[in-house]
């Protein structure tokens, strides 16, 4: 599985790399189409 690595200290919180994730992880790859109140649709977070 790809990951994706954060540097904290550039991180202002704007969250693409979340919506890039879950737009990743959909049908469409769009984030156009994400309807974003869908279970599957949140975000996916391992630390």
């Amino acid at each position: 599985m790809k990951r994706i690595l954060i540097n904290r200290e550039l991180c202002n919180g704007c969250k693409n790399c979340q919506l890039a994730c879950i737009a990743e992880h959909t049908d469409t790859k769009s984030i156009l189409t994400l309807n974003m109140e869908a279970p599957a649709n949140q975000a996916r977070e391992f630390y």
